[in-house]
């Protein structure tokens, strides 16, 4: 009896972790609203591979307005994703898209955050 009350207990508890790792995994993309289709594509590629907490920058364009995507300059963006907070993914690449900002672009930003729901 003994025996049968311990693997009872111990499948109890493996259910749990298990619906506990499936609601953990439960990824969201959050984009802002405007962005052009090339950036968003780009951005849903990179977060189906990458883990949170992460972070989609890239530096501003001053030329370019809302929905002008015809005329965007190409960039790479920067990212950083599997840290423990938000916070430290943003930071981390934020710094090293300014880094690598060339000066015919504005200041970077984050455009995307890969967050556990």
């Amino acid at each position: 009896m003994t025996r049968i009350i311990n693997v009872l207990t111990l499948t109890c508890v493996l259910s749990g972790a298990a619906l506990a790792a499936t609601a953990q995994e439960t990824r969201v993309l959050k984009v802002p609203k405007g962005l052009c289709s090339s950036t968003i594509a780009s951005m849903t590629d990179w977060a189906a591979k990458a883990k949170p907490n992460g972070a989609f920058v890239m530096p501003t364009d001053n030329d370019l307005k809302q929905g002008e995507c015809n005329s965007q300059k190409m960039v790479v963006p920067s990212v950083a994703s599997g840290y423990a907070t938000l916070e430290e993914a943003m930071a981390t690449a934020l710094a090293a898209c300014e880094a690598a900002r060339t000066p015919d672009f504005g200041p970077c930003r984050v455009f995307g955050e890969l967050v556990y729901k």
